[in-house]
């Protein structure tokens, strides 16, 4: 497992992607993102529709299913 400490840019989970904000992509085959205390999916471009598509392979553990 890797832990990489960076803000998210976008998330394409079509491509199972990230962009941070330092412009790094990463693949994955999960993906964990800490959004912190306060839940703003939508500052984080394409995070709200990942987490409402059952195929995405996101999920946060601070969203009631």
């Amino acid at each position: 497992m890797t832990i990489i400490r960076d803000r998210v840019k976008l998330i394409k989970p079509e491509a199972n992607t990230v962009i941070t904000n330092k412009g790094e992509e990463l693949t994955y085959d999960e993906l964990v993102v800490a959004t912190g205390l306060q839940l703003q999916y939508s500052k984080v471009e394409g995070l709200k529709e990942a987490l409402d598509d059952p195929d995405s392979k996101v999920a946060s553990i601070y969203q009631l299913n």
